[in-house]
């Protein structure tokens, strides 16, 4: 929802919320993944899922919070960037 230009002064004063950031990621693939791959694609690593696909755009998440988004290639998730929330 957008805010026209002379009504932004008012936000200065009341800090809005914000969303999780999982909220901004609802378009994409949700990928579960077990403590172990979640180190390991916070280093970047890749692992492989039990999805296949080429190029699809993806979310790993533990526990319910992101761990990194990526895409999906032949099986295996490739990070492109990782998130350190919780670590």
């Amino acid at each position: 929802e957008s805010v026209p230009y002379d009504e932004l002064e008012g936000f200065r004063e009341t800090p809005a919320p914000l969303l999780p950031v999982a909220a901004g990621l609802r378009g994409l693939d949700e990928i579960p993944v077990d403590r172990g791959s979640a180190a390991r694609l916070r280093q970047g690593q890749e692992i492989p899922v039990p999805v296949s696909g080429f190029g699809l755009p993806a979310w790993a998440s533990h526990g319910g919070e992101p761990v990194a988004i990526g895409q999906v290639r032949g099986g295996i998730f490739r990070p492109e960037r990782g998130f350190g929330f919780g670590v």
